[in-house]
């Protein structure tokens, strides 16, 4: 459906917890005698895209929300994410035993879906999650294919946990508690106590609260591609550290949604007690302060170049199992900066990194096998890592994946899948895809010759200052193609690529002035402007100036 009813409901149930009182934000105190000590943070993400039966249309952004919100939590809260994507109803209850099996006491657990939901106010009176597998409401009257709201909340109070939380993003989500508070459920003023009181205080109070994105009117469910207008402001406050060093809670994101297009509604239910609060937890709450300053140091030092210092602190903050010290010390051991180059010791670092679900790591060592570099060239492997990396949205995994597609490089080439995968590291603003894209519109691969279509993508592309686009520009310009002959327009766009030393353009330069088109004839400029495309290895340059 192009519209849907959002609804976002946090279900928590929260225990005592010991904090350090010189923590920054939400840091647990790992003391020994703590039985938070060994806890861990889970997150199941699930997103529906496809659904069998057509009486459920095909949503367009569920499942690019639930990657983007698995690695926002594991990058940026510390959460260990499993991603569930267009799943069957068997596979959801199947992660959902697991779970059940595997969770401690003092674990966190974090469920977050984004779908299709019913209601059905006939015969059962409530609603429902949508399954990839369920059937035509019409077909199914009393909804077993589904699971309704009154069996999952049982579910969910069931689990080990004391701490758990459950956003629900799904048409009529607001069947799960049919008593919506329409108030702020008493907003207390956090400014006479310290981040590290207020969350002391908190953390001792049982919570059931919920959020929804709007009451039950119809929310936008957002352009294909792009974050559901409600998810996208979710994310943005989750990724933005507050100013004020409190953590990040439920009604924090409430009260920041108040000016959303919807009317967002929070309030509490069940065995609530008096001004609770959920905390989702510092931003960085998985990182210490010191382990923060050691970094902000070497970042520092880097860009002085001191490598080897640089080198030293990340090893320091890696040998502590911080996942970006740990592809921070696989990057230096690949590009061979601090310390002597060596492609297998980057990647036993990549692979330390890969482990805690850093996704610039999985890049990486798809980078490696893609290059045979410290190990045998293996395009099927690189695609394996690149896909790892593409699931949290990273772009230039993303783009890596086109690529393969579109030189068949260890896949049957495939410019359509190409172009899918061209367009998603496109709409997170990588250049080199939207240049990409430009080149299979021009050329015609997979998809229909067009090249006012490809001069759009040109554009997107040359502003972020990529030169090759810069170049194609000035091409589409001088030959004419979906735009009027003009050389003057071509050779502004050569003059552009030719500052960032494209050769091609250099050289295009070289003909303008050699053939009197655009400019006055001038022979000297030409040989000038050969000359430089030449030194940057373009060879009908060379032929002209040899």
């Amino acid at each position: 459906m192009t519209i849907k009813l959002q609804l976002i409901i946090i279900l928590l149930l929260l225990s005592k917890f010991t904090f350090s009182q010189n923590s920054r934000g939400l840091v647990v105190n790992v003391s020994a005698d703590d039985k938070i000590k060994n806890s861990k943070k889970y997150a199941l993400v699930v997103g529906g895209n496809k659904y069998d039966n057509v009486a459920w249309k095909n949503l367009n952004n569920a499942e690019f929300d639930a990657k983007k919100v698995a690695s926002v939590l594991d990058s940026k809260y510390g959460f260990e994410c499993e991603l569930l994507l267009s799943p069957q109803k068997g596979d959801f209850e199947d992660k959902i035993i697991h779970y059940h099996n595997t969770l401690q006491e003092e674990d966190r657990f974090l469920l977050y879906i984004a779908g299709h939901g019913d209601f059905e106010n006939k015969y059962v009176h409530d609603g429902f999650l949508v399954f990839k597998d369920s059937k035509a409401p019409s077909e199914d009257l009393f909804h077993n294919s589904y699971l309704s709201y009154g069996t999952f909340n049982n579910i969910l109070n069931a689990l080990p946990s004391k701490h758990v939380g459950v956003v629900i993003d799904v048409c009529f989500g607001g069947a799960f508690n049919d008593q919506l508070v329409k108030s702020r459920s008493g907003f207390s003023s956090y400014a006479e106590r310290t981040p590290q009181e207020f969350t002391k205080n908190k953390l001792k109070k049982n919570t059931r609260v919920y959020l929804t994105s709007g009451a039950l009117e119809a929310v936008s469910d957002g352009k294909p591609g792009q974050h559901s207008p409600f998810c996208y402001r979710f994310l943005n406050i989750l990724e933005k550290e507050r100013e004020d060093s409190f953590p990040i809670t439920l009604s924090y994101i409430y009260q920041n949604l108040l000016d959303n297009s919807s009317e967002a509604v929070y309030g509490s239910f069940g065995k609530n007690s008096p001004a609770s609060e959920f905390i989702l937890g510092s931003r960085k709450d998985h990182r210490s302060k010191e382990m923060d300053r050691l970094l902000a140091t070497a970042d520092s030092l880097y860009y002085k170049g001191e490598y080897k210092k640089t080198f030293e602190i990340y090893l320091k903050v890696a040998s502590e199992g911080d996942p970006e010290a740990q592809y921070g010390i696989g990057f230096f051991y690949e590009a061979g900066s601090g310390v002597p180059r060596d492609f297998a010791k980057a990647l036993e670092w990549y692979l330390k990194a890969a482990q805690n679900n850093n996704e610039n790591a999985n890049f990486s060592i798809g980078n490696l096998y893609y290059h045979g570099r410290g190990v045998t060239q293996d395009y099927k492997k690189a695609l394996e890592w690149y896909t790892k990396a593409a699931l949290y949205g990273n772009s230039d995994a993303q783009y890596a994946i086109g690529f393969l597609y579109d030189y068949g490089q260890g896949v049957t080439q495939d410019y359509k899948k190409a172009l899918e995968w061209y367009l998603k590291a496109a709409q997170n603003g990588d250049s080199d895809a939207q240049f990409s894209i430009g080149n299979i519109h021009y050329y015609g691969r997979g998809a229909l010759k067009d090249h006012k279509e490809a001069l759009k993508w040109f554009i997107l592309s040359a502003q972020s200052g990529n030169h090759e686009a810069l170049n194609e520009i000035g091409n589409i310009y001088y030959h004419g193609d979906g735009v009027k002959k003009n050389y003057s327009t071509a050779l502004e766009w050569y003059l552009k690529a030719a500052e960032l030393d494209n050769a091609d353009a250099q050289c295009s330069i070289g003909h303008l002035y050699q053939d009197g088109r655009g400019v006055k004839k001038d022979y000297p400029k030409a040989i000038e402007w050969f000359k430089r495309a030449c030194k940057n290895g373009n060879e009908i340059a060379c032929r002209k100036v040899n």
